[in-house]
């Protein structure tokens, strides 16, 4: 006699777990430095807001999760070349206003905590100063594209990912 084993795998229209990447442009911890530069004419370099995410989805329509953001600032003032180094942690909720298997339209909030390291370096010193700031993401407009598993997204809002950005989402 031969036994057998029923596997149910995870049905495609089941997907409840995205995880995604993205990258923007003017997060709002670094406002200030992109402002003072501004009047200054002096210029820094800048990586970030970078990006990485998951949402787990309670509803179609209702997902919660977390984003994690990492970028950095530096710029040399008065022979002192200063980096600035922000790590953002914030628990996320979004809202799927539409969604075919090709396009979706959402909204994300997300509320957390910013730790950042300055870090000040002459020739001979090297001063650092960390400390931490409450933090925040709003996105009324996100917009994503793509297959079923597999999609391109765009964000526009305001908070520690950015004015913008963009990135890659991936359900399972």
């Amino acid at each position: 006699m031969v036994a057998t084993l029923c596997v149910h795998a995870q049905d495609e229209d089941e997907l409840v777990n995205e995880v995604g990447i993205s990258y923007g442009i003017v997060a709002n911890s670094n406002f200030l430095d992109v402002y003072t530069e501004s009047i200054s004419g002096k210029s820094g370099t800048y990586f970030g807001p970078l990006a990485l995410e998951y949402f787990h989805h309670l509803t179609p329509m209702i997902s919660v999760g977390g984003v994690g953001v990492c970028k950095s600032h530096k710029e040399t003032i008065n022979g002192i070349e200063l980096t600035n180094l922000y790590y953002t942690i914030m628990p996320a909720v979004k809202f799927s206003w539409y969604t075919t298997n090709h396009f979706g339209f959402y909204s994300k909030a997300a509320v957390g905590y910013t730790i950042f390291a300055i870090t000040g370096e002459q020739k001979s010193t090297s001063d650092k100063e960390k400390s931490g700031a409450f933090n925040f993401q709003v996105s009324p407009v996100g917009l994503e594209v793509g297959g079923k598993r597999f999609r391109l997204f765009t964000e526009v809002g305001w908070g520690e990912q950015g004015l913008a950005c963009a990135g890659l989402r991936c359900k399972f």
